[in-house]
């Protein structure tokens, strides 16, 4: 059946919470496997005020006819908010099977949905979960799903695999007031990591990392506190201040002159990782542009790292936020690059000045041809489409020498410096410029 629609049909799915609900408890009661399935419609607010209440409208008909026609046997589709949908699979043989469903949902919305003469491309995220992985009830279904919904919003990707130690966490709303509290007081500090040049070049990169010493809990990891602040709505004001931060303290280094200033020596740049939830806010592109002109740093001297999944959709409010950045001067770099899903396509407007070889495929570069043979290619891929390339979790001498031969622009990780505070990054830039003065003599 096709979901081409004219804009004279005017049916539009209700939301029905509570249909879904006695539907899925029904099921339940049957004491059978079900799975269940819950997509967000990305940018879905944008669209409605691109095109107008009555094109939307129409839309999420589109948008449940094709879920309609999914053929994943035996379905119920419901609306569930605005912009999102559930899926219920009341015949599922094996929990497994839930990504490759959840990969069926996002595939089947590669091709535009039609409105009248209007061809719309839309983005989904899917979260999934299953009566069999937990052994849950309705409620505890719904919170599963809606998880790695939010986990995948994180990452930006599609979907992020199933992950139970993940869902059995439980929220700390203790530690979500104190973190917004640290943010807040300015109790958060940054950590720095060198990238070293492979190649003996004069600029010194510089990754920023966020770090926070709880005064009771120690110092809580970034794989803590992130998603946590990505989940509060608290990301915004914590990148807010990591950007300040960064440039900031780059302001600070010895020997610090604009990039823009060709004739001296001692350049500088600094890498702000961000977050997809982040780059798809409000205003966000204008608090670059401000914290830049605060601080009176040049745009290349600053680097945005992004994971590659946020490049998926490319009518995403996140990528036109890249595009806008780019324009400005700002560098972009594809974080952990090879780890996502990778799809080439996107690297034909990409807005992006770097790509970082993720650590996984480093480690092993020594006794490990076929991960040589990947970093390789990632390399020359990097430079085909003009970017440098970094190495990341480099912790031997002859790793960091078989990246020199390949050709790799720059290189991350333990063995030429680890993530170190403001007062000891500065003895070591000390240092790393007297070294690079006896290199020169």
């Amino acid at each position: 059946m096709s979901d081409r629609l004219n804009e004279s049909d005017v049916f539009v799915p209700p939301i029905d919470r509570r249909a879904f609900t006695q539907k899925l408890r029904e099921l339940l009661a049957l004491d059978r496997p079900v799975g269940l399935l819950i997509a967000d419609i990305q940018d879905f607010k944008r669209i409605n005020h691109t095109f107008g209440l009555d094109v939307a409208n129409q839309l999420l008909i589109c948008i449940e006819k094709r879920l309609f026609g999914l053929s994943l046997k035996g379905a119920f589709v419901f609306r569930l908010d605005g912009n999102e949908f559930a899926i219920i699979l009341p015949s599922l043989l094996d929990p497994s099977l839930l990504v490759l469903a959840a990969n069926k949902v996002c595939k089947s919305f590669y091709e535009q949905l039609v409105v009248g003469d209007r061809h719309i491309q839309i983005g989904v995220r899917i979260g999934y979960s299953s009566n069999t992985l937990l052994n849950c009830g309705v409620e505890d279904m719904l919170r599963h799903a809606e998880i790695l919904l939010d986990d995948a919003k994180a990452a930006g990707l599609s979907y992020v695999d199933y992950d139970e130690s993940r869902l059995l966490q439980p929220h700390d709303w203790q530690l979500e007031s104190e973190l917004n509290q640290a943010i807040a007081n300015n109790e958060l500090v940054l950590f720095f990591q060198p990238k070293i040049s492979l190649k003996r070049q004069g600029k010194i990169y510089l990754e920023a990392l966020a770090r926070w010493q709880h005064p009771e809990r120690g110092m809580i990891s970034p794989a803590v506190f992130i998603p946590l602040a990505e989940q509060s709505g608290a990301i915004k004001p914590l990148t807010k201040w990591a950007i300040h931060s960064a440039l900031r303290s780059l302001t600070e280094w010895p020997g610090y002159v604009s990039i823009d200033h060709a004739d001296h020596v001692d350049h500088y740049s600094v890498a702000v990782n961000l977050s997809v939830y982040a780059l798809e806010s409000e205003g966000f592109v204008d608090l670059v542009t401000a914290a830049l002109n605060i601080w009176g740093v040049s745009p290349k001297n600053l680097t945005l790292e992004v994971t590659e999944g946020v490049f998926v959709n490319e009518a995403s409010k996140a990528v036109q936020s890249l595009h806008e950045l780019r324009a400005l001067g700002v560098c972009i770099s594809i974080d952990d690059f090879g780890t996502g899903y990778s799809c080439l396509s996107y690297f034909k407007n990409l807005p992006a000045g770097e790509l970082k070889i993720d650590k996984s495929f480093v480690d092993h570069l020594t006794e490990d041809g076929d991960d040589r043979y990947l970093a390789q290619l990632m390399i020359d891929l990097g430079h085909r489409f003009n970017m440098s390339v970094v190495a990341e979790g480099i912790e031997d001498q002859a790793t960091f020498t078989i990246l020199q031969h390949m050709g790799c622009d720059y290189a991350q990780g333990f063995f030429r410096g680890k993530p170190m505070p403001q007062d000891v990054l500065l003895s070591w830039l000390k240092q790393h410029k007297k070294e690079r003065s006896d290199d020169k003599n």
